[in-house]
């Protein structure tokens, strides 16, 4: 779904988990609804969406820092 309203070229590439993932990122918001009266009130598409139109405001914009070039980034959990 994130491909399809980015409209990106980019490929989904799937690499082996680290040892400390979480391996569940869907939370169980019952305590939420019990507690608070809380329901989600946007659709995921929605949702997705405007957040891809707001990143897309960042772009380029001093509230979005640089990134080195991919190859001179340190590997991940490395420390330089």
């Amino acid at each position: 779904m994130v491909i399809e309203l980015t409209r990106t070229t980019s490929r989904i590439i799937t690499e082996p988990l680290p040892q400390d993932d979480p391996k569940v990122r869907k939370p169980d918001i019952t305590r939420a609804r019990t507690m608070l009266g809380w329901d989600p009130k946007i659709a995921l598409r929605d949702g997705l969406a405007r957040t891809i139109e707001y990143f897309r405001g960042l772009v380029g914009s001093d509230r979005m820092a640089p990134r080195a070039p991919l190859a001179a980034r340190s590997p991940v959990g490395s420390v330089a």
